[in-house]
């Protein structure tokens, strides 16, 4: 089993106390804008990320569409990320009934902890922006030292012609392979066979009818989630604690690693101007990279996904217990990450511990979800 221990909301009000810190360093403006365009410019093409290498062959693989619509399929991707990081964190198999009990358990717990030691409202506003910047630097730096923004002739072609075929040809593949993708993807998470697709359904329809608790607190732990996931970045990218340096320290690192990625930008992408419209005309015409998407045990896959493309489930498009799940699986490893330690405890701590009684008065209030139908 496992339960959200109570102890670990006075650590989490100390830390939460140190996001109000005032800042008082002000962001370049002109770099932040510039850097931003040209990190979205890069993230729209998924860059940056190594040339893909397709196998020439592929240009004669017909590949089936699934006839799901995103909604759905977006929907099967959740419920099986959800089983992936209950499993991962946790070492809870939602999959099992008995199991699932202790993901019951913990969204029960983490609800009365909230409820009765309720932290603190935080203003993720500004944490959030200085994290964003900070990733849009980083990519834009990535990408300067990869060369990609200004290619040699061999990586040019190497990313306009892979495989020895230009991009816009491979459209016949990468369609279809975009559509598949969260699909193979979930019958793996799942332990599911591609071919056959009863496996899959069995899976969802057991996920599908968990009864979690809903979180009480919604709005709330949205707010905590979006702030401490802005300081784990912050954090990861540093290689600093923001919590305990304070905010307007990370204001200046984040201001100076932008002016230094922005005079980089400029000596890369001289500009005649300084209008950012004008500097995106500058960056080389570089398409969608499908690296990540197409790789060889993803294409094996999909030509073996004809009966999997073929079924028309009747999955819900939204379901409220993927929501609940997976928010709160990110808020504890946000929390681990914050205070050093998770606040989810393996066993109770002592004997006065009210997880069980907490999980039954859970059990009887919780509401019928919908089902998924093969």
């Amino acid at each position: 089993m496992g339960c959200f221990c109570a102890t670990a909301m006075e650590p989490l009000a100390s830390q939460l106390s140190r996001l109000r810190e005032p800042g008082e360093t002000a962001v370049d403006p002109v770099a932040a804008q510039k850097v931003t365009a040209v990190s979205d410019w890069l993230a729209a093409r998924t860059l940056p990320a190594e040339p893909w290498r397709p196998d020439p062959a592929w240009q004669d693989l017909r590949l089936p569409t699934p006839l799901l619509p995103p909604g759905a399929l977006a929907t099967i991707a959740g419920l099986a990320h959800l089983r992936a990081q209950a499993l991962s964190q946790f070492g809870t198999d939602l999959l099992d009934p008995a199991q699932a009990d202790a993901f019951r358990r913990i969204i029960a717990t983490m609800n009365d902890r909230f409820r009765r030691q309720p932290p603190q409202r935080v203003d993720a506003r500004e944490w959030m922006k200085l994290a964003a910047q900070n990733d849009a630097a980083d990519r834009v730096a990535r990408a300067l030292k990869d060369s990609l923004l200004k290619p040699s002739a061999e990586q040019f072609e190497d990313y306009n012609e892979p495989g020895g075929v230009p991009i816009r040809q491979w459209g016949g593949l990468l369609r279809p392979l975009r559509r598949l993708a969260p699909l193979i993807a979930a019958a793996r998470q799942l332990d599911a066979d591609v071919v056959d697709p009863a496996q899959l359904a069995d899976a969802l329809r057991q996920l599908s009818r968990l009864k979690l608790p809903p979180l009480e607190a919604p709005e709330q732990i949205q707010e905590l989630g979006s702030a401490l996931s802005a300081v784990q970045r912050l954090r990861s990218s540093l290689r600093e604690n923001p919590l305990e340096r304070g905010l307007a320290h990370t204001r200046e690192r984040v201001r100076w690693k932008l002016e230094a990625v922005e005079q980089a930008l400029a000596r890369t992408v001289p500009v005649e101007h300084d209008g950012v419209e004008h500097l995106l005309t500058r960056l080389p015409r570089l398409p969608v990279t499908p690296t990540t998407l197409a790789t060889a045990a993803v294409v094996q896959a999909a030509e073996q996904a004809d009966k999997l493309a073929a079924l028309a489930w009747k999955v819900p498009e939204q379901l409220p217990l993927v929501y609940t799940g997976l928010t709160t699986c990110a808020l504890v490893e946000q929390l681990k990450d914050a205070l050093g330690t998770s606040p989810v405890r393996a066993r109770p701590c002592d004997s006065h511990c009210d997880a069980a009684a907490l999980l039954r008065a859970a059990k009887l209030g919780a509401a019928k979800l919908p089902a998924v139908a093969a």
